[in-house]
């Protein structure tokens, strides 16, 4: 699991939502980036009620992409990340998730 300090508050994610330095896409999700110098690395998952409408099924995607990002998280570029999660994501398997952030972002 990701610690605390490494979780955005949300006018930390404001700030990535209306003005991101970067953006990263894959068939899998969008990455919003912030990338200044900062000590470490900052994330939030998004899942919009597109995805899925119920609550729990959209927890369940954010745990899922949280645990996916809690092997590699260390090795990423310290900024904010948003990560705005697709219909895709709930049929891909962990381990694709992993890879693709390994991908776009190290």
């Amino acid at each position: 699991m990701i610690p605390v300090k490494n979780k955005l508050r949300t006018p930390e994610v404001k700030k990535v939502f209306v003005s991101p330095t970067k953006v990263f896409s894959s068939d899998i999700f969008k990455i919003l980036a912030i990338l200044n110098g900062f000590e470490h690395s900052k994330f939030a998952v998004v899942v919009p009620k597109t995805v899925t409408k119920k609550v729990i099924e959209r927890n369940s995607l954010k745990r899922r992409v949280f645990s996916a990002l809690s092997s590699v998280y260390k090795d990423i570029k310290p900024g904010m990340y948003v990560i705005i999660v697709n219909n895709k994501t709930a049929d891909t398997d962990i381990s694709d998730v992993e890879s693709e952030f390994k991908r776009l972002l190290i």
